[in-house]
């Protein structure tokens, strides 16, 4: 079978909430993102064939994360979170090495994941307008592979 376009509906993650993976639910918005910081290398001999000046970059970190945006979720009949957010949440009020936790990201279309460890920082929640749906917004950080011990 060929390759083939895949929903984004179809992309997953996951967050070890203690007990194993719970998906985090609610989602509209899952953007991967990779950056890199450069490390300047030019002088003022730094030039090209013609002897213009031109900059020498190398990249000295590079750095991936995954912005979520969605759906505050609550069982209204009883107040229970969303397992996915509420762990979500937990991590993402603790600091030092107790923020750090473990996620799965499993593409569109892919039948495994990959695991790795990550910070939170969570962005608004339960915000909107008054005929809104009520906001969800985390980012998780890569900080590493995951370390079996």
């Amino acid at each position: 079978m060929a390759a083939d376009s895949v929903l984004a509906s179809l992309v997953k993650i996951e967050v070890n909430s203690g007990a194993g993976y719970v998906e985090v639910k609610g989602l509209d918005k899952i953007t991967p993102k990779h950056t890199t910081s450069d490390a300047d290398m030019s002088t003022k001999d730094s030039t090209d064939g013609a002897g213009n000046q031109i900059e020498r970059l190398l990249p000295a970190r590079r750095a991936k994360s995954w912005d979520l945006e969605g759906k505050y979720y609550v069982d209204l009949s009883d107040g229970t979170r969303d397992a996915g957010q509420a762990a979500m949440e937990a991590l993402g009020a603790l600091t030092g090495t107790s923020a750090i936790g473990k996620f799965k990201f499993t593409p569109a279309g892919a039948t495994s994941g990959t695991e790795f460890m990550g910070t939170v920082t969570l962005g608004d929640l339960g915000g909107g307008e008054k005929d809104d749906p009520a906001d969800w917004n985390a980012t998780i950080r890569y900080y590493s592979e995951v370390s079996e011990s």
